[in-house]
């Protein structure tokens, strides 16, 4: 009988680790509006699907993939994040391709943390997000180290596809190679010779690559053009790097403060193990810990410099940050047996530090001003040191590697269970919300209320919801997207000289404009975006316990002409003209 491949206790871990990261990114995928970030992806998503447009976008994987959701199903807000949720899944893959690098049990860590980083789980759940360029390259990585280079070509593909979030991981990496060339963890010579001894290098294995190197350029292009569609697609890997590049001549105006605290604030657990063992690698000279501390300074580095540079740039950080965690999380937890002294010091070390979280709290609700507010300060002081004291005691009481193992234990739930509420909150009750420092911005956020009130004045006046005519001042992709089922809607630079539409949106800056006189008009909330000027110059306490920060609003209005009201009397207003495309009254 020929032998049978049984799902190993390993394997099915992974299963349980992928199902995992599923689950939490496709959770209330539609509950948040689009923002004008994730609205100007999905609208062009959507107009391909409509055959609106042959135009296809910078990230290509992106739009293809999602026309084709549109096409086959209603256009929403969940369908526009799915391909990013699912494919971004699938980053749990990266620790199994290396596990004989990192090893079996850190392997399976470093999957749980990726897959429920709240960083990562955020921009996954981004529609239009550059978690599609992390992923493939991971994955193309992946199977060029485990060579399978067909494989490693086909997501080598589809990551130039991804937008010009690639140009930013692609040169990260190539710099973090060369510093590990100088450094000594990385030499190109010994991994060529060693990649090509244990390639296919047979007479089958060189009949095969062609066809092999084929097959990848026809999953590719066919990908890229929606299956020979959109002949434009296999242009947008090009014009890529044109626009990575342009981020390095126009700011986008975020502090580089922003993806300082977003990595102490979100990832305090493997930042703080990862940092240990890196640390512990160039003292010890291991190279694996040595290459990955190296491709996380050059990818955090890039970030920091980079003036376009967005929050979710750190996403090419965090993977070789979990790696390090990763690593010496195992080391620590696989000092001793446990037994009833650490679970004990384990379990007072998160008491400690869940006390100290709640003074903090406590703090930030009654103020500063409170009389005995330094008495708090001195209170989670002490309760940090009671943590070195109970340490110092198991220590001199039992053993270091018993301290040792209770303190990683007690500090891996602590922050553990932080890292699980921060990414519940960026992820479900927070959603695209701009106070959660991952997304770039939150859209439509009164969206469902102007479309009520679109559709009862449609029926009020045409019989039908969706039928309404009506013009929209100004650009929004916003509004774009979550209009896009009017098709009687017009966008307009500008109100026209000689027409008065009875139904009008604007802008909130057009209120003194001469033509509101002869209208009502109702603001609704567009969009909100982070009011913090530069860096982090506010109440930070407050946004640490709470995610408590101001915002700016932009808003749009409602007019509605006084006579397209029921029981008004027609105006001597003049006609809309049908050229305008409005309602003639």
């Amino acid at each position: 009988m020929a032998n049978k491949k049984q799902i190993t206790f390993e394997n099915f871990s992974y299963l349980i680790i992928f199902g995992l990261a599923l689950l939490v990114r496709l959770l209330m995928l539609g509950k948040a509006p689009l923002g004008e970030f994730e609205a100007t992806w999905a609208y062009q998503a959507w107009e391909l699907a409509q055959g609106q447009t042959s135009h296809v976008g910078l990230q290509a994987s992106y739009l293809t993939l999602t026309e084709g959701l549109f096409s086959l199903f209603t256009s929403s807000n969940a369908l526009a994040r799915f391909w990013p949720a699912v494919i971004g899944s699938f980053i749990v893959c990266f620790p199994f391709f290396f596990r004989a690098k990192l090893g079996q049990k850190a392997a399976l860590v470093m999957a749980l943390g990726l897959a429920l980083d709240p960083g990562l789980v955020a921009v996954s759940r981004l529609a239009g997000g550059p978690i599609l360029a992390l992923v493939f390259s991971l994955l193309a990585m992946g199977f060029y180290y485990l060579k399978k280079p067909v494989w490693a070509m086909i997501f080598g593909g589809l990551a130039l596809f991804a937008g010009p979030a690639l140009w930013m991981g692609a040169l990260g990496l190539a710099l973090t190679f060369g510093v590990s060339h100088l450094a000594g963890a990385f030499e190109w010579s010994t991994h060529i010779r060693a990649w090509f001894s244990t390639s296919p290098s047979g007479s089958a294995g060189k009949r095969s690559f062609p066809w092999g190197f084929a097959l990848a350029l026809g999953v590719v292009t066919m990908q890229g053009t929606l299956f020979l569609q959109h002949y434009q697609g296999l242009s947008a890997w090009l014009d890529a790097l044109p626009a990575y590049a342009a981020g390095w001549v126009h700011p986008s105006g975020v502090h580089a403060v922003r993806l300082l605290a977003a990595l102490l604030v979100y990832q305090p657990l493997a930042l703080i193990f990862g940092l240990i063992a890196a640390g512990r690698a160039w003292v010890t000279g291991e190279k694996t810990a040595r290459f990955l501390s190296i491709w996380f300074v050059s990818a955090l580095a890039l970030g920091l410099l980079y003036p376009g540079r967005q929050v979710y740039d750190l996403i090419w950080a965090l993977v070789p940050l979990w790696a390090l965690a990763a690593m010496e999380l195992i080391r620590g937890l696989e000092t001793v047996k446990s037994f009833l002294v650490t679970r004990i010091h384990a379990a007072s070390i998160f008491v400690l530090f869940a006390l100290t979280w709640l003074s903090f709290v406590t703090l930030v609700t009654t103020g500063v001003g409170d009389d005995k507010w330094w008495l708090r300060w001195v209170v989670m002081g002490a309760t940090l040191l009671l943590i070195g004291l109970a340490t110092s005691i198991v220590h001199a009481g039992w053993s270091w590697p018993v301290a040792k193992k209770g303190l990683v234990v007690g500090v891996c739930a602590a922050f553990g269970t932080y890292l699980l509420a921060a990414m519940v909150g960026a992820a479900y009750l927070r959603p695209a919300n701009p106070q959660e420092l991952w997304h770039p911005g939150s859209g439509g956020v009164q969206m469902e209320l102007l479309q009520e009130s679109l559709g009862e004045f449609g029926l009020l006046t045409t019989g039908r919801q969706d039928n309404l005519d009506f013009i929209i001042i100004g650009d929004s992709e916003v509004l774009r997207w979550g209009l896009r089922q009017y098709p009687n809607s017009h966008f307009r630079e500008a109100m026209p000289a000689q027409t008065r539409p009875a139904f009008v949106l604007s802008p909130l800056t057009e209120i003194a404009q001469p033509w509101t006189t002869s209208y009502n008009g109702q603001d609704f909330v567009l969009e909100t975006s982070s009011a913090w000027a530069g860096n982090i110059d506010f109440n930070w306490m407050k946004w640490l316990a709470f995610r408590d920060a101001p915002l700016d609003q932009e808003k749009v209005v409602l007019w509605v002409r006084h006579d397209a009201f029921p029981g008004v009397e027609t105006s001597d207003t003049p006609p809309a003209s049908s050229e305008e495309g409005v309602i003639e009254e």
